[in-house]
């Protein structure tokens, strides 16, 4: 509780004391991977989208939050043996993880009408549920009591805003997450990993300058 309430206080400074305050949305592409997943040993393609905001304290340093909807998982070939150990069957099987993601990001930006910017932070995510594909007759498919529900971990980007008008601006980044906790209950020690290309969309609430 704590901790949820100096969050809230730092978000409502934040606010209160921003130059420029911006609200939009965002949609992107993810490719993610969990470390030390087997057998979901390759990376899976998903889908990202969620809503963003931006508190500019002074026009080159910016203050990003955003809250997301985030697919996450892998996929890899599951092999059956016969008892002389020869492999039968072999088919591709692939791991769901849905998460509900908070990153907060400091972003240093530099231009006018165009500005390119790195920005630096961390993210936690809750997951939803997770599920695997296709689904074996007589086992159940969902495996979220195999995941903690907590991930968390540091996040890095670049990228390109471009000034549309007085009211709106468009952004282009490439995000990297690096997970930091052990999200397996199984004892594989996984973690989460995911490169991101999304584009934004963002909206001028106030703009004190």
């Amino acid at each position: 509780m704590k901790t949820i309430c100096l969050s809230m206080l730092f978000f409502v400074s934040a606010v209160i004391y921003a130059q420029t305050l911006t609200v939009g949305g965002n949609v992107g592409y993810s490719n993610s991977l969990g470390t030390n997943n087997a057998p979901f040993t390759n990376s899976n393609n998903n889908f990202k989208m969620g809503i963003n905001f931006q508190y500019a304290f002074v026009p080159n340093f910016v203050l990003v939050s955003e809250l997301n909807y985030e697919q996450k998982g892998g996929n890899g070939d599951i092999n059956y043996y016969n008892t002389l150990g020869d492999i039968t069957l072999t088919y591709n099987k692939t791991q769901y993880l849905h998460y509900a993601t908070l990153p907060v990001l400091f972003r240093l930006q530099y231009g006018n009408k165009l500005k390119p910017f790195i920005d630096a932070g961390f993210y936690y995510g809750f997951l939803i549920n997770a599920w695997e594909n296709p689904q074996i007759i007589g086992i159940n498919h969902t495996v979220t009591n195999n995941f903690s529900r907590s991930d968390a971990g540091i996040c890095y980007g670049a990228g390109l805003t471009f000034q549309l008008n007085k009211q709106y601006t468009l952004s282009a980044e490439w995000r990297m997450n690096n997970g930091l906790m052990d999200i397996s209950k199984t004892g594989n020690n996984s973690m989460n990993q995911s490169n991101i290309f999304q584009l934004s969309i963002h909206y001028f609430i106030n703009n004190k300058n």
